[in-house]
């Protein structure tokens, strides 16, 4: 996994735990984004991520991430 400088470890392990408790591409967690191939949004219950996957490499880029609350104006985008 790759993260911008400066990220928070905290957030690092957050988004770790949240992918290893990932069930599969039906989780209702992970929401591919339909403008970007390959960008999803993944929700826990305390955060949101925007992560770009490359299958060819096998990398997960994250590229952001903030409070879950402020993540309902990206429902309409995300589903």
């Amino acid at each position: 996994m790759k993260t911008w400088a400066g990220c928070p470890a905290a957030v690092v392990v957050e988004l770790t735990a949240l992918l290893a408790s990932l069930s599969g591409p039906a989780d209702d967690r992970a929401h591919r984004d339909p403008a970007r191939r390959g960008f999803f949004i993944l929700r826990s219950e305390l955060r949101a991520f925007y992560v770009a996957v490359t299958p060819s490499a096998g990398k997960l880029l994250l590229l952001a991430s903030w409070p879950a609350r402020t993540s309902d104006a990206l429902d309409c985008a995300a589903d």
